[in-house]
């Protein structure tokens, strides 16, 4: 946003300082994308941003002239905030475990007893239908804050009794599970190892797919052989001073 507001206030003021010439509107659309990728380029975003803001001026002008329904505009809006509020509230992106990432899982929840399992940003709910195919009588809970991508996992899970909360994964209680899963992103990772380590009881273990706490090693690795986006579940086991100890695939 900063980018954006930052060329828009750059092209409004040499379209009103400069003297009069021929450019078209869509020149300066990219003189503007120009400038905000430049700007995306300078800074710390990642580099994937750089050609969304050179595009983003002239794609929105182009759109102007569709003479596109506005219904249409406002459904567009509302279906990625639907879908990726989390992104937008907590910079959690939506990511779905794949069952290379669930297969791994399983290695933490026993099937001899009861073990409460609570998957943070449960997307639409696809990792915890599998552990309750293959866990049976474990306690499970999701939690999720996108109201589209919620109202999905309920649905799957309307006959599996599981516990499918809306609502921030920073308001979850973590005290009482055994299992806290989570698939972030690194810049949720620094708030949710303090919140872990206020929280959790002793024994208990938080997972994280693909993303590492900064400055505090896992204590235990599974990798993952798949072929998408998610690399390996990293695994803290709780200590009794609130911080991690050895972690064990139980």
């Amino acid at each position: 946003m900063l980018c954006l507001v930052g060329a828009s206030a750059t092209v409004a003021l040499l379209m009103f300082a400069l003297p009069p010439h021929d450019e078209t509107l869509l020149q300066w659309a990219w003189l503007h994308g120009a400038i905000s990728a430049s700007m995306a380029w300078a800074t710390t975003l990642p580099r994937w941003w750089v050609p969304i803001l050179l595009l983003f001026a002239p794609a929105a002008l182009l759109a102007l002239t569709l003479e596109i329904p506005p219904l249409v505009w406002l459904l567009a809006a509302l279906l990625p905030w639907l879908v990726f509020r989390g992104a937008l509230r907590d910079r959690v992106p939506l990511f779905l475990s794949d069952q290379p990432a669930i297969d791994r899982l399983l290695e933490l929840v026993t099937s001899e007893h009861p073990v409460s399992v609570v998957d943070l940003g449960c997307g639409t709910g696809g990792l915890l239908q599998a552990l309750r195919r293959a866990r049976p009588i474990a306690r499970l809970r999701g939690v999720e804050n996108a109201p589209l991508t919620w109202l999905i996992a309920r649905w799957r899970l309307r006959d599996a009794a599981v516990d499918v909360a809306y609502g921030s994964i920073w308001d979850e209680p973590l005290s009482h599970h055994d299992v806290v899963y989570a698939y972030l992103s690194p810049a949720a990772m620094p708030r949710l190892w303090a919140k872990a380590c206020q929280e959790m009881r002793p024994g208990s273990l938080l997972v994280s797919n693909s993303f590492e706490v900064p400055g505090v090693p896992a204590q235990h690795i599974l990798t993952l052989s798949g072929t998408g986006m998610a690399t390996a579940l990293h695994v803290w086991q709780m200590s009794e001073d609130g911080t991690a100890s050895a972690a064990h695939a139980g």
